[in-house]
């Protein structure tokens, strides 16, 4: 091949597979930044004197497990039994009436052991099936002015809704709370993804809401306002992302969501490398799905209000392109490159240096948050180390789920699974997809040295050497509190 048509080739490589996903990489690290300077909020709204805030929490639900549905009751009891609110509690159940009945008569019972008052454990049988039409038939059999929704492994801290309450008072349709990762086993899998669940939040929710970008709902641990729902006409039944949907419904309808720093929510997090796959495919397949749905409809009609909100849009809903990107370079760059006998990820310095530049700013941004933990220095750098690891082994499986979503190849909405049924998950590629996977990186990095294209050679070893580390790590128990 010509030198000229090895330039170009190179050139169509980092332009379309590495740039964009390092660009991405790279904004958010300074959205991270410019965001570290608390947003000062506005001073809630008086209410009326002996008035108190009206809550209906509910509760979506589908094939969990029993522990885990008395764990929310049991953690809700404890944590409103003081609260300054009226509230009730929707549990809203998708399960079949005849297998949930012995799990629902147990939960009703836990709630009258803690004393949590105004407690309804709905079996639905009517409306559309998922999480969406749970979340509908919810809020139509609720009586209160606010809305908070709350996942079966969420679990509040005593704080939680009144800061929640504070945020939408000062003048919010819908607030978010700071999601914190925990795990009923840690495993080096779930310890790091704990770690770099602090840099998600730090980033898209924290940091865009600093910096006045549109905050997108979570979907557990958001507050809404009832006249907003009814405003955007509720939860879309028919999308795998629901909350990221909702984001781009609520950014139309110019509602405005705010985001609490102390209003924390814990969340149980995947230890097995086949529920973080599916829970991670499932979440890139939403985003690209709401990208090509939501955001044409309902965020591109308000480009007139300035480029920065199409922008701030995209690069949200764009957060799994670097590894998209990434599985899609290893795929095919290793091959291309024994096949034309060309080192394609030979680079110019001037391009190494500005792609060293940009991941070394993200590598500084992720270094201090997870710092803010307060863990050991070199255990920041070895939690990196793994958070980089177990994601770019399952960049395949963002890839293909990206694909589909762009195609419209519908996926089945799965539970991720939890607790005690996170072990027996069946169906869904792990180790052995990742072992497959890595064998074939190393075929490919063989086959490049060979052919003396070294630069290719040694790009596609270091991603297979990652993927041996998960392989033999994942699940293996973590040997340090996370």
């Amino acid at each position: 091949m010509s030198s000229v048509l090895s330039d170009i080739l190179r050139a169509l490589i980092y332009a379309l597979m590495i740039a964009p996903g390092v660009t991405v990489m790279f904004v958010h690290s300074v959205i991270f930044f410019a965001g570290r300077r608390p947003k000062v909020r506005s001073d809630p709204a008086s209410r009326a004197e002996g008035s108190k805030p009206s809550i209906s929490i509910i509760v979506p639900v589908k094939d969990e497990p029993e522990h885990i549905l008395i764990e929310l009751v049991e953690n809700l009891g404890s944590n409103l039994k003081e609260a300054d609110v009226k509230y009730e509690v929707l549990v809203v159940s998708d399960d079949p009436p005849d297998t949930i009945a012995g799990v629902k008569s147990k939960v009703e019972e836990t709630a009258v052991r803690v004393g949590l008052k105004d407690f309804q454990f709905i079996v639905r049988t009517e409306g559309p099936k998922g999480r969406a039409g749970a979340l509908n038939y919810g809020v139509l059999k609720s009586r209160h002015d606010l809305v908070l929704i709350l996942d079966a492994d969420s679990r509040i801290m005593e704080s939680t809704i009144p800061e929640l309450v504070s945020c939408v008072e000062s003048g919010h349709d819908v607030c978010v709370g700071r999601w914190v990762g925990y795990t009923y086993r840690k495993t080096k899998l779930s310890v790091s993804i704990a770690h770099s669940m602090k840099y998600v939040v730090d980033t898209l929710y924290r940091g865009r809401s600093n910096v006045g970008l549109m905050v997108f709902p979570l979907g557990t641990g958001t507050l809404y306002k009832r006249e907003a729902l009814a405003r955007v006409g509720l939860w879309e039944p028919d999308v795998i992302q629901d909350d990221m949907y909702m984001g781009t419904k609520l950014h139309g309808a110019n509602c405005s969501v705010g985001f609490a720093e102390r209003a924390v929510i814990e969340v149980s997090v995947p230890s097995t490398l086949k529920a973080f796959t599916l829970q991670q495919g499932r979440w890139a397949y939403g985003a690209i799905e709401t990208l090509r749905k939501g955001y044409v409809k309902h965020v591109l009609r308000k480009a007139g209000d300035g480029p920065l909100l199409v922008v701030e849009g995209l690069v949200f809903l764009l957060q799994y392109l670097p590894l998209a990107g990434l599985a899609f370079s290893l795929i095919l760059v290793p091959a291309l490159s024994a096949f034309l006998r060309e080192d394609l990820m030979y680079l110019s310095p001037y391009v190494s240096t500005l792609f060293a530049s940009m991941a070394f700013v993200y590598g500084m941004s992720l270094y201090k948050s997870i710092k803010e933990l307060g863990l050991p220095r070199v255990r920041v750098l070895r939690s990196m180390g793994s958070i980089a690891a177990f994601s770019t082994s399952i960049s395949p499986y963002i890839l293909l789920h990206s694909l589909k979503a762009l195609v419209n190849d519908h996926i089945t909405y799965v539970v991720t699974p939890k607790g005690s049924k996170e072990h027996g998950l069946k169906g869904v590629r792990g180790v052995n997809g990742i072992t497959s996977f890595t064998t074939y990186l190393i075929i490919v990095a063989a086959v490049n040295a060979f052919l003396s294209n070294y630069y290719t050679a040694l790009w596609t070893l270091v991603f297979a050497a990652a993927n041996i580390y998960v392989i033999l790590n994942a699940e293996r128990p973590a040997p340090l509190p996370c």
